[in-house]
């Protein structure tokens, strides 16, 4: 092949390649594969004005959810799958990896028993996860936001469902409705709230307390000695894809950066990541 014909080879892959990109990003921000929620736009009644002030008043977009179903799939379906099983289309070009909510490993919660209350799932929805590619949703209606949790609800109950069935016909058990039921309800009902110690205000002994625990507690060798995330850097998620440890110096938390949010993170670990629960750590006295 001549050297300008591999160039122009070579150029038109790559334009092929942005593309199918463009296309995918597009899918991300845009939805795809189901009727768009139904918007309206409705005026927001004019404050105090001047005579002077002839400006419109500025409209309001909201949001009216039909369905939690339809709103899933105009906004999240494209990354986390129309199943929730995180296989959407533009799952293959994100970092870290959309959540699969049928396997029910979410990171952040409140709760003892590593299941999220309805608050939990709403405070993602509507903060998204800094530092990943889920975004925050700061247009929704608390209705809207509402309804969408509920459906990732419904999604997770039919991962479980699907799999128990799939479990006994493989293993040639027979398993009944109200057994698979049980247990359904069993691994999505939320434990006690875990509520945050007394955190106090932080004191120079306090700090060196802190440092002292994070050495000896198991902290440096992932996060690092100053940490910078730069430890233990093999890892894997449960569903074995690669993660690696959080750059604390850099501010950027998946949850909330306020201290009881940080108390969290430390105390009940993160599901479906390295991060442990701490628990067995006793409380300041």
């Amino acid at each position: 092949m001549k050297p300008d014909r591999r160039r122009r080879t070579a150029i038109s892959r790559g334009f092929a390649t942005a593309t199918i990109l463009l296309t995918v990003i597009v899918a991300c921000l845009t939805g795809c594969g189901s009727k768009p929620a139904s918007t309206h736009q409705s005026e927001v009644a004019p404050t105090t004005k001047s005579a002077e002030d002839k400006s419109p008043a500025a409209p309001l977009v909201e949001i009216t959810p039909a369905t939690g179903a339809d709103l899933y799939a105009q906004h999240c379906a494209a990354c986390h799958g129309p199943k929730g099983d995180g296989q959407g289309l533009a799952a293959q070009f994100v970092f870290p990896k959309p959540r699969d909510f049928r396997s029910g490993r979410f990171r952040l919660v409140s709760t003892s028993n590593g299941v999220p209350t309805p608050d939990d799932m709403r405070a993602v929805i509507r903060r998204g996860m800094p530092g990943s590619s889920m975004p925050p949703w700061p247009q929704f209606s608390d209705d809207a936001v509402k309804v969408i949790a509920e459906h990732i609800g419904k999604l997770r109950r039919e991962g479980i469902r699907d799999s128990l069935l799939a479990e006994a016909k493989e293993s040639g058990d027979e398993i009944s409705d109200a057994d698979v039921q049980e247990t359904v309800d069993l691994l999505t009902t939320p434990g006690d709230v875990v509520e945050a110690v007394d955190l106090g205000k932080p004191t120079n002994e306090s700090v060196a307390r802190g440092k002292e625990l994070y050495t000896k507690k198991a902290c440096a060798p992932c996060h690092g000695a100053t940490g910078k995330g730069d430890g233990q850097q093999q890892m894997v998620d449960a569903e074995g894809l690669p993660t690696r440890p959080r750059d604390l110096t850099r501010g950027i938390f998946k949850g909330d950066p306020d201290a009881v949010s940080v108390w969290r993170r430390i105390s009940l670990g993160m599901p479906g990541t390295p991060m442990p629960s701490s628990q067995n750590l006793t409380a300041p006295t």
